[in-house]
C-alpha cells in the first residue's frame, strides 16, 4: 500500500474560538468518501496516531473517521438507487472492525456529546446501530488490551 503524507497545520483562530473546529470538519467532510484516480480508486484517511498527535491532529482525524463510518453506512443501506458502490452487510461489519482496530486511538477519545456535534442528530435507527456496534468492538479490543 501507498500512502501520501500530508501535514495539517491550524494557526488561523485562537485556541479558545468556539468557532475553531468548523474549517477543520469542512476539510474532513471534503476528503470523506470514495475517490479515483485513473483505474485506482482509495479513501483519504488519517495516519496511525503517534504520541506526537497534538489536538488539531486528533480532531482532524476523528472527524474524518466518523465521516467515512457514515459515508460507509449511506452506501450500505442507502436509497435503492442503483448504486452499485454499496457494501453489503458482511463487507460494512468488515469495516467496522477495521476502524476498530486502526482508529481506537482517534475514536476513544470522542464522548457522545463530540460524536453528535461532527455527525449532527443521528436520527436513523440503523446507522445508530453501527455506531452501538463499533462502540461495543472498541469496548472489547480495549478490555482484551488491559
Amino acid at each position: 500500500m501507498k500512502a501520501v503524507h500530508i501535514d495539517l497545520e491550524h494557526e488561523s483562530m485562537l485556541y479558545d474560538d468556539s468557532l475553531r473546529e468548523l474549517p477543520i470538519r469542512q476539510l474532513s467532510s471534503k476528503l470523506v468518501g470514495l475517490h479515483t484516480f485513473k483505474e485506482h480508486r482509495f479513501r483519504i484517511v488519517p495516519e496511525r496516531a503517534g504520541e506526537d498527535t497534538d489536538d488539531v491532529g486528533q480532531l482532524f482525524s476523528s472527524c474524518l473517521v466518523l465521516m467515512h463510518l457514515k459515508d460507509i453506512y449511506e452506501r450500505c443501506y442507502g436509497d435503492d438507487s442503483g448504486d452499485d458502490e454499496r457494501y453489503s452487510d458482511e463487507r460494512i461489519l468488515c469495516f467496522l472492525q477495521k476502524f476498530t482496530e486502526e482508529y481506537r486511538v482517534y475514536l476513544e477519545s470522542l464522548s457522545d456529546e463530540k460524536v453528535s456535534e461532527i455527525l449532527g442528530v443521528i436520527e436513523d435507527p440503523k446507522f445508530g446501530w453501527m455506531l452501538n456496534e463499533l462502540r461495543k468492538r472498541r469496548t472489547k479490543s480495549t478490555m482484551r488490551q488491559g
